[in-house]
């Protein structure tokens, strides 16, 4: 009797083993059916990828004329003001032009003198009554005096200072009665005048990024005096020679504005409004985050 419940046993346990097995080797067939779930699928789209490279700047015309004086006097005279639109030869200053006024007269004494000197050794000449050396002596004398009368009468026009091109007055012009001195290293400098129909935008870009930017590269800029508002421009010009400031190297760049509010031209010195510059790079394709 033991024996056949010894049997009897031994035939549960071994049928459930199977049971087990079985179930096992069907629960992992079933799993291997079933492809694994990767997540939430989206479909590859073509587009932009903006890649921003920040830089701060200015506004500032694309040609502009800081206005000096060829001579050393004194303003009487100052006929514009700061946000004035002047045109090409428009009188901007005038000098005391008494000084280079009396030396017109000077040297214009002279050279009535040499003409006259020049005109009796020629008639002499001509009859054998002087060498040939003093007539020519007469004659440099003549084109001595004649440069001296010419030099002083541009240095009396120079005393009118006009404007060399269409534009706008920026900033405040020097006062008159305020001595200026001329000079080719240090000129002093009596207003500027700049053609703000035509602006860019000037901004310095970090060493470590200066070589994401390439010319003609499309940027988007803001401006301080117009809130959340970005304006479309153009890479013009890397400049190849760096600046250091607080020990770190910058590139100048300059943008090529593509697009401004209508007030830029009216006037305003563009240079006291800051930018943000940032280029764009378009890729082959990119999946949308979710």
């Amino acid at each position: 009797m033991v024996s056949m419940l010894h049997c009897h046993w031994k035939v549960i346990v071994a049928a459930t083993l199977v049971a087990v097995t079985a179930g096992a080797v069907f629960y992992y067939w079933q799993k291997a059916k079933k492809p694994a779930s990767l997540g939430k699928t989206v479909t590859i789209a073509r587009g932009t990828i903006r890649s921003l490279v920040q830089a701060t700047g200015s506004v500032a015309a694309v040609h502009s004329v800081d206005i000096t004086s060829r001579l050393t006097g004194r303003i009487v005279e100052v006929l514009v003001a700061e946000n004035d639109v002047v045109r090409a030869g428009q009188v901007l200053v005038v000098l005391d032009g008494s000084h280079y006024q009396a030396l017109v007269e000077e040297t214009r004494s002279r050279l009535t003198v040499a003409r006259q000197k020049f005109d009796r050794a020629k008639k002499l000449a001509s009859a054998g009554a002087i060498a040939a050396k003093e007539l020519d002596q007469a004659d440099m004398a003549l084109l001595v005096a004649e440069s001296e009368f010419t030099n002083a009468v541009a240095q009396l026009e120079d005393t009118v200072i006009r404007s060399p091109i269409d534009g706008t007055v920026i900033g405040k012009p020097v006062p008159a009665g305020q001595t200026v001195s001329s000079g080719l290293s240090s000129p002093m400098v009596l207003m500027t005048i700049a053609d703000v129909s035509k602006l860019e935008l000037q901004v310095l870009v970090d060493e470590s990024d200066i070589g994401a930017i390439r010319a003609a590269q499309k940027v988007g800029f803001t401006l301080d005096a117009v809130v959340n508002k970005m304006f479309v421009g153009k890479v013009a010009m890397i400049s190849e020679k760096a600046t250091v400031q607080q020990n770190v190297v910058y590139y100048p760049v300059t943008i090529s504005l593509e697009s401004l509010p209508d007030f830029f031209q009216a006037g305003y010195d563009g240079s006291d409004y800051g930018g943000n510059g940032s280029k764009e790079r378009c890729g082959d394709g990119f999946l949308p985050l979710r």
